[in-house]
């Protein structure tokens, strides 16, 4: 009986269903396939995948021949099926910094990342009305309707049309890993999350009120006068 260490040194088998040969090594390579030992009724099979030597000895087989494909070193993916391997807690990307990362229903990676500055000191609204932007886990869409907003302006003009104001969750996943962000930000020269900052969220609570998120105290206030000055920071989604 072979012991749990040769076990996990066992090429893995992976049956599913596909156009091709060519398409099911692709999609493996990028990303797409990524569960192991899974048997899903189809006629290709990807049957042998060495988990030390993968990118050296990849061998797949069609329902009536086997393909050998040697000394694999590169592959270039379509690029809207390239997964990010690389990608951390604490990465420098995109014009920031990775501070929550999770597979997709696309089985891909995806994730948040913060902006390297902040502004100090803007209002929620100038003139308090009722937007509707109520949601505690979408910013983006959120701040897409938030009007009269310096907040808003500040971001837009900053960072561009794909950050936003993040929303009461996306700042607790902020404070969570805040280690990781500010050891980054410290590394890189940028402007520290403060612990005792005050920022804003774009979660409002009626026509003159929005929540702050406390990084004094890891917590959210939902009552905030929507004239207050507080903390802004920009975050985008990948």
């Amino acid at each position: 009986m072979k012991n749990n260490h040769q076990q996990s040194n066992l090429y893995n088998r992976i049956v599913i269903r596909m156009l091709s040969i060519t398409t099911a090594l692709l999609m493996f390579l990028c990303g797409e396939i990524s569960a192991q030992n899974l048997d899903v009724d189809g006629n290709v099979k990807i049957t042998e995948i060495n988990a030390d030597t993968m990118s050296t000895d990849i061998v797949v087989s069609g329902p009536d021949s086997i393909l050998s494909i040697q000394d694999v070193t590169s592959i270039i993916c379509p690029t809207s099926r390239i997964n990010h391997p690389t990608l951390y807690l604490g990465k420098d990307t995109l014009g920031g910094i990775v501070f929550y990362i999770y597979i997709g229903a696309d089985s891909l990676v995806h994730g948040l990342i913060v902006s390297k500055s902040e502004n100090g000191s803007a209002r929620w609204q100038v003139t308090p009305t009722v937007t509707g932007a109520v949601r505690t886990w979408d910013g983006q869409f959120n701040m897409a309707l938030m009007t009269d907003s310096p907040a808003k302006d500040w971001v837009t003009t900053n960072f561009g049309t794909e950050w936003y104001l993040p929303s009461t969750d996306e700042l607790t996943y902020l404070f969570h890993n805040r280690f990781r962000v500010n050891k980054a930000m410290h590394d890189g020269g940028f402007t520290l999350i403060t612990r005792i900052g005050e920022y804003w969220t774009s979660t409002e609570r009626n026509s003159t009120e929005a929540s702050m998120y406390r990084f004094s105290e890891g917590d959210v206030l939902i009552n905030i006068g929507k004239t207050s000055l507080r903390r802004v920071r920009a975050i985008r989604s990948f």
